[in-house]
């Protein structure tokens, strides 16, 4: 370390970080920590192992002396920890904030549950169930339940149960006031599909229950889903005001980061229960932390194993494809392989090492799927029906720029419409496929929601989903009142997170040392396939994935591990 600057950019927000503590405190090597911090920060991590980054035993005995350091939570800027973790002390401070919320709600009960497994028991009454039913017997009741799984597991019956089981057994308590349940996921098109899959089990249970269960399935009925940024509001700016609710449901919890899980731990109230679910194998939240992976690692001997669930078997049927998530998962890469040898089977591997190329595998794509292409051109197409068209395929990248990146394939997927269908050479033809890619609350639309251009003879509007609708009626917006949007034939894999598609494409980059590639981004942009997968990339870029698992530094399970003891 004897350049003060070394690894350290002329522009990234590490920099400007090195510049103020140096010019603040004097201090070289402490202005050296707080940068790779904050670079491990724009990473993911929630704070820098410094052992790893090359400070010795006597530079961390140096910066546990500054004053601006601290080993614990307090008023100082950072806190170094006895194993080497350095913080920005906003994190370290999240960190401790949901540690303390999560075991305290671990240990509490939110209502009696007394008849519970009769009530489970005709929500689930097949053998099929009984895994479900076992592992959410210990969440009715509680003041935190989490349930994980694979695809398929049956997270949304297990879902959909649980708060049917809820509002039962208030409504049979003699409770006077209505149970008040809150469902939210980090995006809107998790939003949306969490609302469509309780929609469509509930239309199923609604045969098999008996009258008395009529008032819990009608308060079912007008669920609404939102956003997680739409449902925290203005208690992300600091509002104190919890959350209105006695149950909050969120999905696809692995993208929950740090700062808005302390958030949303702060904003309920002491006698709800929170309900999160997700599979801790996708990738990690974009912001820092891992705190879904965090709480399930922690569980086993601590107050959280009561409260925690993993669904395994897979009511699919594809058995094929739950063989192939399981390989990934390991970081198999010759059973991945020989799946993708079987032409009967689910996964086609297609070696991709070029931008020519990967022109005529998105080419061959395009003709394979012709038939949803052409539907979105289709005159007259309605909402509903292009919203179907949407969820059957849907091309990944691992990059967002480049010749391999999101950008460059929606040009080129546009360049073939335009050739193959004789698209108008306009922004906004019918059948365009687009992405919001800012929240706006006016309008209610979020970044990742996607949504299509249909002409009914009055002028192009833009057709999203809505998850806040009991119906999940689609709702249009003109073209010049969108937030900022984009092409989204084509989306990147990070904001595929929480969608399922029919079929999917997902492209990495051909060099194995990009270091976007990790097992979790493998298995993530597979695992949004309901049906076959294709996976274009070159054999060193999968074995590179394959065999880097993701692992964020942080201390939350520590902290979990310490509080319990």
């Amino acid at each position: 370390m004897n350049d003060p600057r070394a690894g350290i950019g002329s522009f990234a927000p590490e920099a400007a970080l090195f510049d103020w503590v140096r010019r603040k405190t004097g201090d070289v090597l402490l202005a050296q920590a707080a940068a790779v911090a904050a670079r491990a920060e724009r990473a993911g991590h929630a704070c820098a192992w410094l052992p790893d980054e090359g400070f010795d035993q006597a530079q961390l005995d140096r910066l546990r002396d500054s004053s601006w350091v601290s080993a614990t939570v307090t008023v100082a800027p950072f806190v170094l920890d006895e194993a080497g973790r350095f913080y920005v002390r906003r994190n370290a401070a999240a960190e401790e904030a949901v540690a303390d919320a999560l075991l305290a709600r671990a240990t509490s009960q939110a209502f009696p549950v007394g008849g519970s497994a009769s009530i489970l028991a005709e929500l689930l009454p097949d053998d099929a169930s009984s895994e479900q039913r076992v592992a959410i017997a210990g969440g009715i009741g509680r003041s935190l339940f989490v349930l994980t799984g694979g695809p398929g597991t049956g997270k949304t019956t297990s879902l959909l149960a649980l708060l049917l089981a809820t509002l039962r057994l208030r409504m049979l308590s003699g409770s006077s006031d209505a149970t008040r349940i809150a469902l939210a996921a980090p995006t809107g098109k998790a939003a949306a599909r969490m609302a469509q899959a309780l929609r469509e089990r509930l239309g199923r249970l609604r045969t098999t229950l008996d009258s008395s269960w009529q008032p819990a399935l009608k308060a079912a009925a007008a669920l609404e889903a939102t956003t997680l940024h739409r449902l925290l509001g203005y208690r992300l700016a600091g509002d104190a005001l919890p959350i209105a609710a006695d149950v909050v449901a969120v999905d696809e919890a692995s993208m929950v980061d740090l700062g808005l899980m302390r958030t949303l731990l702060q904003s309920l109230r002491p006698d709800s229960l929170l309900i999160l679910l997700g599979d801790p194998d996708q990738l990690a939240s974009v912001e820092a932390g891992s705190v879904l992976a965090d709480i399930i690692a922690a569980a086993p001997g601590t107050p959280l194993a009561s409260c925690v669930s993993r669904l395994v078997q897979s009511h699919r049927a594809q058995a094929a494809f739950t063989r192939l998530l399981d390989a990934v998962r390991r970081g198999d890469v010759q059973s991945i392989r020989g799946a993708a040898e079987d032409r009967a089977g689910p996964l086609r591997l297609k070696t991709v090492p070029d931008a020519r190329t990967l022109r005529g595998v998105l080419h061959a794509w395009l003709q394979r799927h012709e038939e949803v292409y052409r539907g979105l051109l289709k005159p007259g197409l309605q909402p509903r029906d292009a919203m179907a068209l949407l969820r059957r395929v849907q091309i990944l990248c691992a990059l967002r720029h480049g010749a391999f990146g999101q950008i460059a394939l929606n040009e080129a997927i546009e360049d073939w419409l335009r050739h193959q269908h004789a698209v108008r050479p306009v922004t906004w033809f019918p059948g365009r496929v687009v992405m919001i890619t800012k929240n706006d609350r006016e309008s209610g639309l979020s970044n990742g929601d996607i949504g299509v251009v249909l002409d009914n003879g009055s002028g192009p509007m833009v057709w999203f989903e809505d998850a806040t609708d009991g119906a999940g009626a689609p709702r249009a917006f003109a073209p010049q009142l969108l937030p900022p949007s984009e092409a989204a034939w084509a989306i990147t894999i990070h904001k595929a997170q929480g969608s399922e598609y029919e079929s999917i494409a997902a492209l990495l980059p051909p060099a194995s040392d990009s270091l976007i590639l990790s097992r979790e981004l493998v298995y993530t942009a597979l695992s949004r396939a309901r049906h076959d997968a294709d996976l274009w990339c070159t054999d060193a870029a999968l074995d590179a994935a394959l065999a880097r698992p993701v692992r964020r530094a942080g201390g939350l399970r520590d902290r979990l591990l310490r509080r319990s003891q």
